[in-house]
This record gives structure tokens, C-alpha cells and sequence, in this order.
């Protein structure tokens, strides 16, 4: 209900601001708000048809992202049903990946430096299938806070890395920046949508939330499958360049 009463807030606000001035300026803006945002995803996306690679890559952080979006924020769900544990072990599960995750910000800085960004996302992908796994098994509150502290290791490093590799990709000439950082958290909020539901059916048919931990690796899974197929073209792109 909250998420819901989010969006109808949002979607009410600028009707009722852009209603108070009488400019007619104001007005033509209003006229096609609704419609100039649509033709921009749609402008990107028939170009990232033509990019392979983007195209690719934004797959694979798509696939990922479902596992890792829903991950989060269900985590603590996950923990009040399957484990019964109470709200303040769960509030100190949610502060502790909030405070491993700064460390884990500065891990995959130095990992993408070294290793290089898709190299290091892959890595991050590995440790998130076996976070899924991990949650089929994990059995009381000290698990649970071991596998808590892995998850915020690989969190927020995943998420900043994710947004810059996508910053290097897009098409450098295009004056579209903010367009294709808008289709890019779209993507990012469509594979929450698909993660939950897929996250709920998965407890409904199975009635277990362990069940729907590793249905998420799936995504983990494939998303790998891409992100490795990417970096294999790279390295042969690279080779016929040298």
C-alpha cells in the first residue's frame, strides 16, 4: 500500500502544479509531459538496437538485477517468515549491510581498477548465486547475519559499478545522456516488478521462501552467462585490434 499510494502522490502532484499557473508555456508543457518522456525511450531503445554490445550488457544488468533488487528488499522479509526472527534482529540485519556495504563500495573500486569493470561484475554475480544457494540452507539468526554481511559486500559496489559501465558504453556523441540514464533505471525498476512476482509465486506454488531465493539465482545465472559473453567479445574485439 505504501509503494502504491507513492506512485498515486506522484502521478497527482504535477497535474495539480501544473494546473496553477496561467501561463501558456506552462500549459504546452503540460500538453506533452506525458508524451515527450515515452518518445525518448523509444528513440533509445531503436538505438541500442543497433549497438550489440549495449545491448548485451544492458540485458545481463537486467537479468541480474532482478535477483539482486529483490534480494534486498526482501531480505528482511525472508528473515520474519523463514526464520521468525524478531524486528530488532531484523533492523540490525538492514544496518549491517548498509555499513558492510561501504567497505564493499571501496572493494569493487579497487577491483574494477584492477581487473577492469565487467570482470569485477561477473565476480559479484558469482557471490550472488551463492548468496541464493546460501539462502536455501541458512537455518538461524547467526547464519543469516554472516550471509546479511556478504550481500551488503557485494551490494552497493555492484550497483555504482553497474551504472558506471553503462556511462562508458552508452554512445559517447549522443546529446541523449539523460535519456539513456532514464531507460537504464527503468530497466533497473521493471526487474524489481518481475523479481517480486516471481519471488511470490515461487513461495505461493512451493511454500517456502527458500524455493523463491533460488528461483532469483536463475536470473543470477543467466545474467552471468551474458555478462561472460560480453567479455568474451571484448577480449576478441580487442585481439583483432592488435
Amino acid at each position: 500500500m505504501g509503494i502504491l499510494s507513492v506512485g498515486v502522490w506522484w502521478i497527482l502532484l504535477p497535474k495539480l502544479l501544473l494546473k496553477l499557473p496561467k501561463e501558456k508555456s506552462l500549459g504546452n508543457i503540460h500538453k506533452h509531459l506525458w508524451w515527450s518522456g515515452f518518445k525518448q525511450l523509444q528513440k533509445v531503445w531503436h538505438e541500442i538496437q543497433h549497438l550489440p554490445k549495449l545491448k548485451l550488457y544492458l540485458a545481463s544488468f537486467f537479468m541480474i538485477s532482478v535477483g539482486l533488487q529483490t534480494t534486498m528488499s526482501l531480505a528482511s522479509l525472508f528473515g520474519a517468515k523463514e526464520l521468525e526472527l524478531p524486528k530488532t534482529s531484523l533492523i540490525i540485519v538492514l544496518l549491517l549491510i548498509q555499513l558492510v556495504a561501504i567497505g564493499g563500495a571501496y572493494l569493487f573500486s579497487w577491483s574494477s581498477a584492477r581487473f577492469g569493470n565487467l570482470k569485477s561484475l561477473a565476480v559479484g554475480t558469482v557471490i550472488w548465486i551463492g548468496i541464493g544457494i546460501g539462502a536455501f540452507f541458512v537455518q538461524n539468526g547467526q547464519q543469516f547475519y554472516i550471509l546479511a554481511c556478504v550481500v551488503g559486500l557485494v551490494m552497493g559496489g555492484m550497483q555504482s559499478l553497474f551504472r558506471s559501465t553503462f556511462a562508458k558504453k552508452m554512445p559517447q556523441n549522443t546529446p541523449n545522456h539523460a535519456s539513456y540514464f532514464s531507460f537504464f533505471d527503468i530497466a533497473e525498476k521493471l526487474s524489481v516488478v518481475i523479481g517480486a512476482f516471481v519471488f511470490g509465486l515461487t513461495d505461493q506454488l512451493m511454500g517456502s521462501m527458500r524455493h523463491s531465493a533460488l528461483a532469483l539465482t536463475v536470473f543470477f545465472i543467466i545474467g552471468l552467462w551474458m555478462m561472460l559473453s560480453l567479455i568474451n567479445k571484448e577480449r576478441n574485439t580487442l585481439t583483432k585490434v592488435l
